[in-house]
This record gives structure tokens, sequence and C-alpha cells, in this order.
């Protein structure tokens, strides 16, 4: 009963933050699987993870806007990878991590003759992630993320942003999970 208690406070306050601290919240409920690894097990699991990982979406795609006839001014590639590399191989206070992430999308016309790419960004970014556990078995995470983002280009064509974003997941029941 305790164990329900916790949750639904840690429900609640992942839900708050989300809410009065973001800007841009997304919010995804997926299905977990019902087998909950123990504490000891699931930490060295993710102490021997591998360093080296995807981070967002990874893509290429190909297409025009809807409706429109496809011709070399309207068509375009647009194409998204994404990596990430943790920065040290033991955990760190907390049982946490630290990681820098890397993505690169990439807006490339191949219709035209000279295959021009009209619009790069670059998004750089460094992460610290906390794996929390209750009654031995993991219950969810906390992610702080520092990014940037960058079209590469300086003076009046510069456009850029930083955010700092926080995000967090808990297992509500052997089926449920709520990240946000």
């Amino acid at each position: 009963m305790a164990d329900m208690t916790i949750k639904k406070y840690l429900t609640l306050i992942i839900f708050l933050l989300s809410a009065f601290l973001a800007v841009h919240t997304n919010a995804q409920l997926i299905k977990v699987d019902h087998q909950r690894g123990f504490t000891d097990s699931l930490r060295n699991e993710l102490i021997n993870a591998p360093y080296f990982g995807l981070f967002k979406d990874n893509y290429f795609t190909v297409g025009t806007a809807v409706g429109a006839k496809p011709t070399r001014n309207n068509s375009d590639v647009k194409f998204q990878i994404s990596i990430a590399q943790r920065l040290t191989k033991t955990t760190l206070p907390g049982n946490s991590f630290i990681f820098l992430m890397y993505t690169q999308k990439t807006f490339w016309n191949v219709f035209e003759k000279s295959l021009p790419m009209h619009d790069l960004n670059f998004n750089p970014g460094i992460g610290w992630s906390i794996p929390f556990f209750s009654k031995g078995r993991y219950a969810g995470k906390f992610t702080l993320l520092l990014e940037h983002e960058s079209n590469g280009r300086d003076s009046l064509e510069s456009r850029s942003w930083n955010r700092i974003t926080f995000s967090g997941s808990t297992i509500i029941d052997r089926w449920l999970m709520v990240h946000a």
C-alpha cells in the first residue's frame, strides 16, 4: 500500500513539474513488461550498457507537401542523425549518469542539379540521468538536458536557441509507464 502511495506522489510530482516548468511538454503512455528487474541487477545492466548509442530518432525521408505536385522546387530529402555517448564507466553520486548527445538535421534538395543542402541544424548537448528504485525494483528515472541548436550561420542568417529540459518517467503498474 505504501508503495502505491509513493508511486502516486511521484506521478503527481512529475506531472506538476512538467506542467509548470516546461514551455513545451510531451507525454507518452507505454506498455511495460511485467518483469521489473531487481535494483542490483538493473544497476549492473546500466553500468554495463553500451557507452555509445542512439539518442533521438534517426531517419531519412523524401517527399513534398501533401496535395502538391512534386517538383524540384518543392521536394527535398530530410534526414536526421542522433547519437549519445556516456562519459563515465561507472555511475556518479546518486547512481546517476552523464552523457553527451549530438543531433544533426539536414534538408537536402536532391532534385536540383547541384544537389544543394539548404538547411543544416546542429544540436549538441549534455545530459544527466538518475534512475530511481522503490522496494528493490526499478521505478523510473529523472533526466536533465542542456541543449544548443544552431543552423551554423553567422550574422543576420544565424538562428539558434539554448534549452534546459527536465523529464521524468515512472512505472505506474506492470503494464503502464508514464514519461513526461
